[in-house]
Order: C-alpha cells, then structure tokens, then sequence
C-alpha cells in the first residue's frame, strides 16, 4: 500500500518503519524504501525492505505525486523534496499472486480467472510475466 497522508494512517508506517529512522538519519539515505510485510496472529512480520521503486509500488507511488520526475530527480540528488500529490488520490494497493517458485517465471502455471463486474473507481495494473500473454 501506498499512502498520502497520516491523518487516515493504517499505522503501518509507524510499525514498519518508524523503528529505521535512526538508521535512515545514520547513514543519510534519503530515498524510497518498500516495506514487504506479512499480517499473523494481530502483528506484522517484515519480510524484507526494498531501497528501490520495484514494479509492485513504484507505478501507484508515481502515480499519486504531482510531478513524479522532478521528485525522481531530487531524491537522486539528494536534494530536498517537495512533496505534491495529485488531488483526490490518498492511497494505492497491490496485490500479487505469486507463486511457483516466485519471482522466477515458469512455463505453465494456474490460470487464475479474473472477472470485473463494474467499472474500477481506480488505477489497475496487472502484472504478467508469462509470453504471450
């Protein structure tokens, strides 16, 4: 999930990533960081940060600023940001269905159906690694 704001916060920033700011000050990174985390028994498990903008965050993350480029630029530069989304988009949500011994691609997996019964009120995207599709 991407999010715009704390004032609707899921509070997961705070659980996953708030504990790293002391590292992040430390060693002066200033860039995206994707948190992959997993939900059992009422509590989150980290299973692994990302330091990149990766093909499940990085189009919702771009998708939501105002001018995506110049955020890209000044992050690279390690300049200050200034932080404009695109009105009336508060978050983004991925899903991935993986499996088969993910991320590496095989022939022949499940088809896995997918019926859209109304018109999405947001962005889509789908991600598919097999050829041909």
């Amino acid at each position: 999930m991407v999010e715009r704001t704390l004032a609707t916060s899921t509070g997961l920033a705070r659980e996953l990533l708030h504990p790293l700011l002391p590292w992040f000050r430390e060693v002066k990174y200033h860039g995206p960081i994707q948190v992959t985390a997993v939900r059992r028994r009422d509590k989150w498990h980290v299973i692994e940060y990302n330091i990149r903008i990766g093909v499940t965050s990085g189009a919702m993350l771009l998708r939501m600023l105002a001018d995506p480029l110049d955020t890209l630029i000044r992050t690279a530069k390690k300049q200050p940001l200034d932080l404009r989304f695109v009105d009336g988009l508060q978050f983004g949500c991925s899903l991935t269905l993986a499996g088969y011994g993910y991320p590496y691609v095989q022939v022949r997996g499940p088809q896995v159906p997918v019926e859209v019964i109304e018109p999405p009120d947001c962005d889509v995207w789908w991600n598919v690694s097999r050829p041909g599709w």
